[in-house]
């Protein structure tokens, strides 16, 4: 199938129509052809996918009695580009301009200098790439979403100018750990460990918490939730001892 939009504009749709999945049962976060025709009517705008993924959340902020549309996502986009570019310096509309500009091959990378926002401010060159793991596991930052770009948790940061995954994350994910007090690192290092796991859904997540904030250690806490899994690996049924016993039995006679 032929899309007469650019790829970006494709990925930002799709993230787009698979948050609204989560809010809305109605949609389909899959379905290629929709997605197919909302990335070609969204094109010409050049909305980011963070920009995207805000105006979904926007959209369902409220209560709806009805699915979000491509007219929807078009116009709350158009509302939130809008309202940034009113509440940004001269600075900062010079450098998204410029940005801009690099996207569409009108300025060589090496134009941009100066500061990154999305960094704290901090003169870091070349941002913009396929994602180093390492970096996204400071402070476990990987396991929660940004609040400054809008990526989910396990999803790298983007660039809000051209919608680039970064190399690193943005500073303030970077920094919003929720550890407070040895229960909450206790916590979130069980979390982990439990996402790791063979078995792991997260429909089982809710009940693995609550047993390890009842004071189980994260092994006794998986065994409650599936009591023949064998942490670190595939799940086995484990020999009652009845049945260990007959087999050293059957191994001595013969």
């Amino acid at each position: 199938m032929k899309i007469d939009a650019s790829e970006s504009t494709i990925l930002a749709v799709s993230a787009a129509l698979g948050r609204a999945a989560l809010f809305d049962d109605r949609m389909t976060a899959d379905d290629k052809h929709r997605i197919a025709v909302w990335a070609e009517a969204l094109d010409p705008f050049g909305i980011d996918q963070a920009t995207m993924l805000n105006a979904v959340t926007a959209f369902y902020r409220e209560p709806r009695d009805r699915s979000i549309t491509v007219g929807d996502l078009t116009r709350t986009s158009r509302d939130i580009r809008q309202a940034e570019v009113l509440a940004e310096s001269p600075a900062e509309l010079k450098e998204r301009n410029l940005r801009n500009d690099i996207k569409n091959g009108l300025e060589r990378p090496h134009a941009l200098t100066g500061p990154d926002r999305q960094l704290g401010g901090l003169e870091i060159g070349g941002a913009d790439g396929v994602p180093v793991p390492k970096a996204y596991e400071v402070n476990g930052a990987v396991e929660r979403p940004c609040p400054t770009c809008g990526a989910e948790d396990y999803a790298p940061c983007v660039n809000r100018v051209n919608g680039s995954p970064r190399k690193m994350p943005c500073l303030a994910r970077l920094k919003s750990a929720p550890v407070s007090s040895d229960g909450d690192a206790r916590l979130s290092d069980s979390l982990r460990w439990f996402r790791k796991t063979s078995n792991y859904t997260r429909a089982d997540e809710p009940r693995f918490e609550e047993l390890v904030r009842s004071g189980l250690s994260k092994y006794d806490a998986v065994k409650q939730i599936w009591p023949k899994h064998i942490p670190g690996g595939l799940q086995q049924d484990r020999p009652t001892e009845a049945e260990s016993r007959a087999k050293a039995a059957e191994t001595r006679s013969a």
